[in-house]
């Protein structure tokens, strides 16, 4: 019987910490709430997240298009009077 009011009294109190969660939900409190209450939020959100997915086909589809030209060639850097690679030792000057 100890164990049966045990799982009762868990039960219970389980209970009430849904109930202070969805009462909180319900009053717009924390994300959960803001999201569930708020619909400018959530249309802000939602356009975001469909500009990024566009940003992002967009960069599969062009990658020069938003990565330097050094980033393209592997990062090596060219002497500006020669137009040659530099060596291990040497580097870019301006």
């Amino acid at each position: 019987m100890q164990k049966l009011d045990a799982t009762i009294a868990e039960a219970q109190k389980s209970l009430s910490e849904v109930t202070a969660i969805a009462s909180k939900i319900q009053d717009g409190e924390g994300t959960m709430g803001l999201l569930m209450n708020d619909e400018k939020l959530y249309d802000n959100l939602e356009r975001v997240t469909r500009d990024l997915d566009l940003l992002l086909v967009e960069l599969k589809a062009n990658p020069k298009k938003f990565i330097p030209p050094l980033v393209q060639i592997g990062g090596k850097k060219k002497n500006n009077k020669n137009n040659e690679t530099p060596k291990n030792d040497e580097t870019y000057n301006d």
